[in-house]
């Protein structure tokens, strides 16, 4: 087996989840963050658990084509990234074939993985940026994690965020560089900042107490670098900065939400409501759910986990009838509030756990001929997707940014009487190993017959 310090050449034979170069040496598995397929490299043995290692290149002794030069100063350190070092093409490539061997290996199925759809321009995309926030002895930081640790890395300038995160972020720094000591900064855990897709901004701090001295400094200081500034909040740390009647939420600066336009639709959102965090291949993904969903004006559709209700309203110009549900009280809220300002009354949204409201609904005379379900990275719930195979909807779409649980998920239903129709990964997040797949099920049974 390895040894921690031990030095050994070979080549990279492929990517494992994270996009790390896999070596094989002896049979044995060695994981290498940032060694590409086909290059030979000197690598050191860092640590060592009992199936496999991780380790570091020393020195790179063949390049493959598909190296380029990362662009960002932190790549070597900050943990946000994992891919940059990879022709965009490559990395297109290398996530088509993350989703096929999930639902391989994991669901046991054989999908026909699609390509991925791409940007044009895979930088500066993403509209929510969370900071870890801490201190360096007595000296503020706001940054990411570095890879594989919780060591902070300062980092001024993210080049997958978009820029006003950037100035946001340098504001929050600068403050704290005037106003706190060391152990003024250790009350400060995270700094979000979401744009909206008209250039609004949002900025939450996440503090311990609820609340500092000189908080209408900070209020000022991010007014004047941001123009576009519509709200300041704080939260404690794990606290939901999408509900804000919870008391763990106060608003510092502004009246809160924010403009939307996406898919033909004027949303407002409250700060934090979840929204993907691609605007760009958000609106391909959404048309292309709906596309696969084939609705006739007659039909019923469910849309489980729909957080602010974007897709549901999408989905109701476009069929009968469209219910939602939505564990989040404020994005439900949100939802009926954009239904209504838009005009379409045949959108409902419901609060509660999707395993818990979809049967129920179900039980009261809901039969939907189309189901929606975007779930957490943990999968939904075995309960749901039991609820869903009773319900026997013709066409389930399923969207997951953990291709893994979704590939369990993918057999459970398949074991219950679907077959996977399409799998289609889009790549919502640029630059990293995480990929966003779209996996389209159709009934092989009729309703009560499963």
């Amino acid at each position: 087996m390895f040894e921690a310090g031990q030095t050994l050449t070979g080549t990279g034979v492929r990517l494992g989840m994270n996009a790390e170069g896999v070596l094989r040496p002896g049979g044995k598995v060695l994981f290498v963050p940032g060694l590409l397929p086909g290059e030979e490299a000197e690598v050191r043995v860092d640590t060592v658990q009992k199936r496999f290692a991780f380790g570091s290149i020393v020195h790179l002794v063949s390049e493959s084509e598909d190296r380029v030069s990362p662009p960002c100063a932190f790549y070597g350190e900050c943990g946000g990234c994992s891919c940059q070092h990879m022709r965009y093409e490559a990395q297109l490539e290398f996530k088509q074939g993350q989703v096929d061997d999930c639902l391989r290996r994991v669901g046991g199925l054989d999908a026909g993985v699609e390509n991925a759809v791409g940007m044009d321009n895979p930088w500066r995309y993403r509209n929510k940026t969370r900071y870890q926030v801490g201190a360096s002895g007595d000296v503020p930081v706001v940054g990411f994690f570095a890879r594989g640790s919780r060591r902070l890395i300062p980092v001024d300038d993210c080049l997958i965020s978009h820029p006003e995160a950037s100035v946001a972020a340098g504001v929050f720094r600068n403050w704290m560089s005037r106003n706190c000591n060391g152990d003024d900064v250790r009350l400060f855990s995270g700094l979000t900042v979401q744009v909206s897709s008209r250039n609004d901004v949002s900025v939450t701090v996440e503090c311990e107490r609820g609340g500092f001295p000189r908080e209408s400094e900070l209020v000022e200081g991010l007014s004047a670098a941001l123009p576009s500034l519509c709200h300041v909040g704080i939260t404690l740390p794990g606290g939901d900065c999408e509900d804000q009647e919870n008391p763990a939420f106060r608003s510092l600066f502004g009246a809160g939400p924010f403009q939307e336009s996406l898919g033909g639709l004027e949303m407002t959102l409250s700060p934090g409501s979840f929204l993907q965090v691609n605007h760009e291949i958000c609106g391909k993904l959404y048309h292309y759910v709906l596309e696969q969903a084939t609705l006739g004006i007659g039909d019923t559709v469910a849309d489980l986990y729909c957080g602010a209700g974007a897709l549901s309203l999408m989905a109701a110009r476009r069929c009968a009838r469209v219910a939602g549900v939505e564990l989040s009280g404020q994005a439900v809220r949100d939802a009926r509030r954009n239904a209504e300002a838009n005009g379409i009354q045949n959108a409902s949204f419901h609060r509660g756990f999707a395993e818990e409201a979809f049967p129920r609904m179900v039980a009261e005379g809901f039969s939907p001929d189309t189901v929606l379900l975007d779930p957490p990275r943990k999968g939904a719930h075995p309960a749901l997707l039991r609820g869903i195979a009773d319900a026997r909807p013709e066409t389930v779409i399923y969207v997951s940014c953990h291709p893994p649980s979704q590939a369990r998920d993918a057999a459970a239903l398949c074991g219950m009487g679907y077959r996977v129709a399409a799998a289609r990964p889009f790549d919502m997040f640029c630059q990293t190993a995480e990929v966003e797949n779209v996996l389209t099920f159709k009934s092989t049974q009729e309703a009560g017959h499963a």
